[in-house]
Order: structure tokens, then C-alpha cells, then sequence
């Protein structure tokens, strides 16, 4: 007789190859972050909605720490209530309505390409 906790251990362990997959697969360039969440959409794409924004934000190439605290941080403003590590399961949770992917879509597309308001005199803020 097995227990439950030995029986949901292999579950776990496909959950985060799963996470680490599409993860990896955005650092590659093979998916983009609308094909995570898309996935993460569909019942078989149950564990990617554990992926915090930021890991999904950092896993594409060239964005590093600052650009997504930006995205996170532009997020904030659109949306109140924005728990402390947003992840997909968030974004797409349905009482929503969708308003909150939305709201990421537009905190990812939209902010200063440019440098900030004191450069080159001050430090950012």
C-alpha cells in the first residue's frame, strides 16, 4: 500500500520538468511567452501555472532583473491587488475576466524605451 505522499512525488517531479522545459524553451527562443501561457491554458498545461511572472519574464534572453521588476512594477499600477509573486495561475485565474493578462500584456509592451527622467545625472529610483 502506497501513501498519498509517496504516489504525488512522480506527479512533482513531471510538474517541474514540465516548468523547466517551456522554461528552457523560452531561453532558447523556441517559445515565446504567449506560447507558456497559452499552454498553461489547457488542462494538461496545469503545471506552468505555478511559473511566477518574473522567472517567465527572465527565462527570454536579454532581460534581466531591472526589466522585469519594470514590467512587474508597471503591473502593479494597472491592477490592484498583485500578490507578492504573481505566476500564471494569477493571471489566468477566470474571476478575472482576463482583465489581468490584459493588464500584463500592456505593462509588457508599453513603458520608456528611453533612459530614465535624471539620466545620466542621477541613479534610477
Amino acid at each position: 500500500m502506497s501513501t498519498p505522499l509517496a504516489s504525488g512525488r512522480p506527479a512533482l517531479a513531471r510538474a517541474r520538468r514540465v516548468r523547466a522545459e517551456h522554461l528552457l524553451a523560452v531561453d532558447e527562443g523556441l517559445l515565446s511567452i504567449d506560447d507558456v501561457i497559452r499552454a498553461a491554458m489547457v488542462e494538461t498545461g496545469r503545471p506552468l501555472r505555478r511559473i511566477t511572472l518574473r522567472q517567465l519574464l527572465l527565462a527570454q534572453r536579454g532581460v534581466g532583473q531591472s526589466v522585469a521588476s519594470d514590467v512587474l512594477d508597471r503591473l502593479g499600477k494597472l491592477v490592484s491587488g498583485v500578490p507578492a509573486r504573481p505566476n500564471i495561475g494569477w493571471l489566468l485565474d477566470g474571476r478575472a475576466g482576463g482583465t489581468r493578462l490584459l493588464c500584463f500584456l500592456d505593462a509588457r509592451f508599453t513603458g520608456s524605451a528611453g533612459p530614465h527622467a535624471g539620466w545620466p545625472y542621477q541613479g534610477r529610483r
